[in-house]
């Protein structure tokens, strides 16, 4: 179910617009009938996600059996970045979780983690996913984790205990295959990672936490159904996906994301479908988390809730919001959910590009860009404060924090700090976190949005002549200034004790 509340105003503005309903109907009936739409020529190396649910659904006897086999494991780990950290955390019901069975989820952000993966290796099961293969945070934990389990115990037959989750013919694929990994996992290839729950990478962790992933696969097949004749679903969603665009239309493109259960991932995966596909449109969503902005009252904010149906929910009639609630405990209602998301962000893009350009949401150019950038520096480049022409904090449509830093109890000890006094300000802002920053939300930031500041935040981190966490950490941050400089992005690049210093200032 779906609710609205919008002060008076805002409710004034929205119009139903008729000719932006039928584009939202014309784009429901390219992706969901399979009749060879112009849409699915044009998109066809990225739109297995549609018909996911259906191909996934044949796959179920083997997860079942894949999940029977590893019921004596105690610990697994997934290991990946951006979408492959994320989705799996998400699609995880942790409720269900037995004392006995931990599930760890890593991403290179927190190095202490690393100690999870080589402690009683033989009670672990390490997941390493990437849709490529070729992502670099996920090489390096690999890498170091069998460096480390052949330097304390040579004779551990460590390929027992990892699997690989990844396209066919990837560079992660060739080497499990090499390496005699004990499972691999080809998921469809024309999915883009953060388009991939209803896959191998989201459908492995779901089925080992307890979710019944065959109701939750009938349940979003079900509901593709509903949407294809015109009956109660499909009106809603074109409602909603037409309400977003009007509010976009009137300038109001910060959405403060929460859910009743502030450790649910399931909003980290929303931030990033927003940040990454929606970015390249004129009309891009600036997602920010609502456990970081919690007193923040600006009337050009809507919050969208995200809620377990457990009681009666009182909407005040003085906030803009959009609640979606889901049955608590339902699996097939929690597929609704991620379906309906993937198909409200394809359509976003989808009028835009009716009404002006194309826009691919599949893709992120400009952290492609970014990644290119990487190669151009190297791990002795050191990093000095800079200082931009500064402009005082009244003027920014939001700030920007991201983080580069080894020393994470200080950085968190830092951003407490921040949240404090950027509540006072009254300012929305994003807090990410290198290296993952990167790979979810990296593609919002390198858009050049007027009145928006960046700073760039790092610590004072050893670098060793070797490919490691920090050594990428460091060459990220060079190549984050190099492209903020190429942008003309509004940015400071300062020192994670000045910080709090520094905003006093402005």
């Amino acid at each position: 179910m779906i609710k609205y509340n919008f002060r008076s105003e805002i409710n004034k503005e929205i119009n139903n617009n008729n000719d932006t309903n039928e584009i939202i109907a014309e784009f429901l009936t390219n992706i969901l009938e399979k009749n060879n739409s112009p849409y699915h020529s044009e998109f066809i190396d990225y739109i297995d996600w549609i018909d996911a649910p259906e191909f996934m659904l044949n796959q179920i006897e083997g997860i079942n059996h894949f999940v029977n086999k590893v019921d004596k494991f105690k610990r697994f780990i997934f290991i990946g970045m951006g979408a492959s950290s994320i989705i799996p955390q998400f699609m995880s019901n942790k409720s269900n979780f037995s004392d006995n069975r931990d599930f760890i989820f890593i991403d290179g952000s927190n190095k202490s983690l690393m100690n999870s993966i080589i402690e009683n290796p033989s009670d672990c099961l390490i997941f390493f996913i990437s849709k490529n293969g070729k992502t670099i945070e996920t090489q390096s934990i690999m890498n170091q984790y069998i460096s480390s389990i052949i330097e304390n115990d040579p004779n551990f037959n460590f390929n027992e205990h990892l699997i690989a989750i990844t396209d066919f013919g990837s560079d992660l694929y060739n080497y499990a295959i090499k390496n005699n990994f004990s499972e691999i996992f080809s998921n469809p290839p024309n999915i883009s990672g953060r388009f991939s729950p209803i896959s191998y990478t989201g459908l492995i962790p779901a089925a080992l936490s307890g979710i019944n992933i065959k109701k939750l696969l009938e349940g979003i097949i079900d509901f593709k159904e509903r949407l294809i004749i015109k009956n109660d679903s499909k009106v809603k969603i074109i409602k909603l996906i037409n309400t977003i665009y009007n509010l976009l239309n009137l300038k109001i493109d910060i959405f403060r994301l929460s859910t009743d259960d502030s450790n649910n991932s399931k909003l980290l995966w929303v931030q990033q479908m927003i940040s990454e596909s929606l970015a390249k449109n004129n009309h891009h969503i600036i997602p920010i988390l609502k456990e970081h902005t919690i007193d923040i009252n600006r009337k050009d904010i809507i919050d969208l809730e995200f809620n377990e149906i457990s009681s009666d929910i009182n909407i005040n009639k003085n906030t803009n919001k959009i609640i979606f609630e889901t049955n608590s405990g339902d699996d097939s209602s929690y597929g609704v959910f991620i379906y309906t998301t993937m198909v409200v962000i394809a359509a976003l893009s989808y009028i835009e590009s009716n009404k002006d350009k194309q826009f691919n949401p599949y893709t992120q150019p400009n952290v492609e860009i970014a990644k290119s950038e990487f190669h151009r520096h190297n791990m002795s480049d050191q990093i000095n404060n800079i200082l931009t022409e500064d402009k005082t904090l009244s003027s920014a449509k939001y700030i920007s924090f991201l983080f580069y830093c080894e020393d994470k109890k200080e950085m968190h000890v830092e951003i407490r700090k921040i949240i404090k006094h950027m509540n006072i300000k009254n300012i929305p802002f994003f807090i990410d976190i290198a290296p993952s920053y990167l790979h979810t939300t990296g593609e919002l930031h390198k858009k050049h949005i007027e009145n928006v500041r960046h700073f760039i935040v790092y610590d004072n981190y050893e670098i060793e002549n070797k490919v490691n966490l920090n050594e990428i950490l460091n060459r990220q941050l060079q190549s984050e200034i190099s492209i903020f400089k190429k942008n003309y992005s509004n940015f400071n690049v300062i020192h994670l004790n000045e910080i709090i210093k520094h905003l006093k200032l402005l």
